[in-house]
């Protein structure tokens, strides 16, 4: 259970896990129990495959970002990956018509929250998201 995401993801593991459940793909290199600079590697080997995969993460994230846990860039990353993985199935996009699926994906998901756009959007409406995807 994910109590507080910028602590919790911190390392790289629930990136890790994430990115392999979302894409159904398994990422190695990665470490269980990383310590220092174990999690920086983490980090770069989720960046690394979702760049493989065409996402331009890299341009705007760095593994430094994610185990600093700066939230806005996290919240970002979580939505690339739910437009990319659960909206489009699995190809990039950053059209705005994939930026309205996704608000109607999240809207489907969340109807009790009422979101209307993404600029009034709550950390909290993040763990009912993931939880309603499970």
């Amino acid at each position: 259970m994910i109590e507080d995401i910028t602590r919790d993801f911190s390392d790289g593991v629930l990136w890790v896990s994430l990115v392999e459940v979302i894409s159904g793909k398994i990422l190695t290199g990665t470490c269980k129990k990383p310590m220092g600079i174990q999690k920086i590697q983490n980090m770069s080997v989720v960046l690394t495959f979702l760049t493989n995969e065409g996402l331009t993460v890299r341009n705007w994230l760095s593994e430094g970002d994610l185990i600093g846990s700066n939230l806005r860039l996290l919240l970002s990353l979580l939505w690339t990956l739910i437009l990319c993985y659960q909206i489009n199935g699995g190809k990039p996009s950053n059209s705005t018509s994939a930026r309205m699926e996704l608000l109607e994906f999240v809207r489907e998901k969340l109807p009790q929250h009422n979101i209307s756009a993404f600029h009034n959007w709550k950390v909290a409406y993040l763990y009912d998201l993931v939880e309603a995807i499970e």
